[in-house]
């Protein structure tokens, strides 16, 4: 994809080359990060992310360019932003407040997302997914019951939807249902 990451103080530097626009953002933890990280390898231009601290830094440098996040960013960029879709995430525990924070950011700098408690969608809140949108679903484990239960209820209205794994776990369930599975390599937690 091209994004190339540097490290100045307290700030880290990403500029990417694809179709989203730049912004200055502010990082208030590792999670954030992530997000933020995520929205601005694939803005089209220089983005500005304040407040990052050594451990984020050195998770950021880690970020494979492989190949898959840019896949990631294809499938979201068509989905929502040439078909109109949103970006649901869900996840449960401390992995639903990372989603939390992954669909705040990126709502809020322009990409329609929301936040599915994976409990609450099979309690009636899966009425808000439409046939364009993507599932980012969240597990360290990957197997979290919910989270897989969610992706069947999905795939049982709109087989078409594509779900992204966000895992630390490439032999769990939820990176073999995916069909772009991302790997956290279990980073230490801060």
């Amino acid at each position: 994809m091209g994004a190339q990451i540097s490290i100045n103080g307290n700030k880290a530097l990403v500029s990417g080359n694809i179709k989203f626009a730049p912004a200055e953002l502010m990082a208030t933890d590792l999670r954030a990060s992530v997000s933020l990280v995520l929205a601005a390898v694939s803005a089209n231009g220089k983005s500005i992310i304040n407040r990052i601290i050594q451990k984020e830094v050195e998770a950021i440098q880690n970020i494979p360019i492989d190949g898959i996040v840019e896949s990631v960013i294809d499938v979201l960029y068509k989905r929502i932003h040439q078909k109109k879709g949103k970006l649901i995430v869900s996840g449960m525990g401390k992995a639903g407040q990372i989603g939390m924070n992954i669909a705040t950011t990126l709502s809020s700098t322009g990409t329609p997302a929301i936040f599915l408690h994976p409990s609450e969608a099979q309690h009636g809140d899966l009425g808000i997914v439409q046939e364009n949108d993507v599932l980012l679903l969240i597990s360290n484990s990957g197997k979290t019951r919910e989270i897989l239960e969610l992706n069947q209820l999905v795939k049982n209205l709109y087989s078409s939807i594509p779900m992204i794994a966000l895992t630390g776990n490439e032999q769990g369930y939820l990176a073999k249902l995916a069909d772009i599975p991302l790997f956290t390599g279990n980073p230490e937690e801060v």
